[in-house]
């Protein structure tokens, strides 16, 4: 929803014309809404409006003109409102999306004076994790309960292809090492594969309850420099895999034939 707070616009429970912000009261007949400024129960301003909606139509037979109120208008509180309300939203239909990442997309170019009219950050984030939890899937139980990885879990939040292997869509995988399942972008692979040395590494603790582990391969890259002799090279995780222990035990064997030592995953 856009940040135009001429309105008229309904957002959730409100409504915003011309920057004044109204509650629903009650419902009439055909559409028919009768709204009252916010500020009433403080008995601060008893402005009211009246609008009827069509569809995406919104038509006031009262506002405004016709209703004072007895206050200035309140422009970033109201856009502050639509921000919320396109916040909650966007939540719910990207729930793969981190709320400092939505927070950061909703207020970037907005004024220093529509922020000041948001909830704290810590409760904003805490809502927005709860409406992300409405439409995430549960945790599955079993294997039995994956089929085919969603895929809006398929991809990164660039929306480049993340899923580079699922043994459930390979025939030719040997079952006996339980299903494995790889993340990684084609970058991370080009990366890794300019790397000279690869490292790897288990999470026994992170790994969902189905799997046995998290397993991941880090290759060397080159930090980026703030100073000319600041020169670093750090470990980078590229790819990341979810294993069963029967898998693991392929892992070891798998180093062992090729002479990579001290590979204990």
């Amino acid at each position: 929803m856009d940040l135009d707070v001429r309105g008229p616009k309904i957002v959730g429970l409100k409504l915003v014309i011309e920057g004044f912000i109204y509650v629903r009261s009650k419902a009439g007949q055909n559409g028919k809404l009768h709204w009252a400024c916010q500020r009433l129960r403080k008995g601060k301003c008893s402005a009211r409006a009246g609008t009827v909606q069509s569809g995406e139509n919104i038509t006031i037979i009262k506002g405004p003109d016709e209703s004072k109120h007895s206050h200035p208008a309140a422009p970033d509180e109201a856009k502050a409102e639509i921000i919320k309300l396109n916040l909650k939203r966007t939540a719910e239909e990207h729930p793969e999306l981190p709320p400092t990442q939505i927070m950061r997309t909703q207020l970037a170019g907005m004024s220093a004076g529509v922020p000041s009219k948001l909830p704290e950050r810590p409760n904003v984030n805490k809502a927005l994790r709860k409406h992300r939890r409405r439409e995430m899937p549960s945790n599955p139980q079993s294997l039995n309960e994956i089929e085919t990885i969603p895929e809006r879990f398929q991809k990164t939040m660039d929306r480049e292809e993340f899923l580079i292997y699922d043994s459930h869509e390979d025939e030719n995988f040997d079952q006996r090492f339980g299903r494995v399942i790889v993340f990684g972008t084609r970058r991370n692979l080009e990366l890794l594969a300019k790397s000279d040395t690869w490292s790897i590494d288990g999470s026994f603790g992170f790994a969902p309850g189905i799997f046995t582990q998290i397993f991941t391969i880090l290759g060397f890259v080159n930090k980026a420099r703030r100073y000319e002799n600041d020169a670093e090279t750090i470990a980078f995780p590229f790819v990341f895999s979810l294993l069963f222990e029967t898998a693991l035990t392929a892992v070891t064997s798998g180093a062992t034939e090729y002479g990579i030592r001290d590979c204990r995953p």
